[in-house]
């Protein structure tokens, strides 16, 4: 039981920390960045967010994966039919690159304006969409991790339960057992008593018994007498 809850007040301990998490992150700002794609240089935008490469990595996957079909090319991700808010062009093609500064995650994302038919009006629709999605990574990155956070104090919680009621079904089973061991108890010192009176009486008749050996080794004594004066008087007549 000592296990169970110090398991429980670590899992209530990850959901408060998820929670306070430090929002840094939250007001880093969007830049215009370029970069090259197969030596082509594309005009995007980067965000840093506030944690390592890797986690950041990790986060782009899964969340891209949702809105997108992602493909993994030689050091970049290439986005199919991405579900842009307030500008999806199925048609669109978007590369992403992760790379790390100053120890930090950094996500840069472009349009490939090449496979936009919607023309200079829709890329310029697609480049302010960017930007305000780029804006709210941070946010999304953090809230992310919190729902993590609950999920795994949730799944702790479900196990916990478990536990908690395969210890109540024990307690139970336990609590018989021991109401059977008394009285058993009972029944063995009840047969103690009576096996007591047992050997008392037992006891006594042996003593009995005894004593009337005794007084039977007399009789006879007393009788071989009797029987011997007799025997001695016949001999007298003759």
């Amino acid at each position: 039981m000592r296990f169970v809850n110090g398991f429980i007040k670590k899992k209530v301990l990850w959901v408060i920390a998820a929670v306070i998490i430090p929002t840094s992150g939250y007001a880093q700002k969007v830049s215009n960045e370029s970069g090259n794609i197969n030596a082509t240089k594309f005009q995007g935008f980067s965000i840093i967010i506030d944690d390592t490469r890797d986690k950041v990595h990790d986060f782009w996957v899964e969340y891209a994966g949702e809105m997108s079909k992602i493909r993994r090319k030689r050091d970049f991700y290439q986005l199919e039919e991405f579900k842009l808010p307030d500008a999806f062009y199925p048609e669109a093609l978007y590369y992403v690159r992760i790379s790390e500064k100053d120890s930090l995650g950094k996500i840069w994302i472009a349009l490939d304006p090449g496979t936009l038919l919607a023309g200079e009006e829709g890329e310029e629709l697609v480049n302010t969409a960017l930007n305000k999605f780029m804006a709210k990574l941070p946010v999304v990155f953090q809230e992310n991790l919190i729902r993590k956070k609950i999920r795994e104090a949730e799944q702790a919680i479900a196990y916990t339960e478990k536990q908690q009621l395969a210890l109540v079904q024990d307690s139970v089973t336990f609590e018989g057992q021991l109401q059977h061991a008394g009285e058993e108890r009972e029944r063995v010192q009840k047969m103690l008593e009576n096996l007591e009176l047992e050997i008392m009486a037992l006891n006594q008749r042996i003593e009995n018994t005894r004593l009337q050996i005794i007084q039977t080794n007399t009789d006879l004594e007393k009788m071989k007498s009797v029987i011997k004066k007799y025997e001695e008087e016949l001999k007298k007549l003759y």
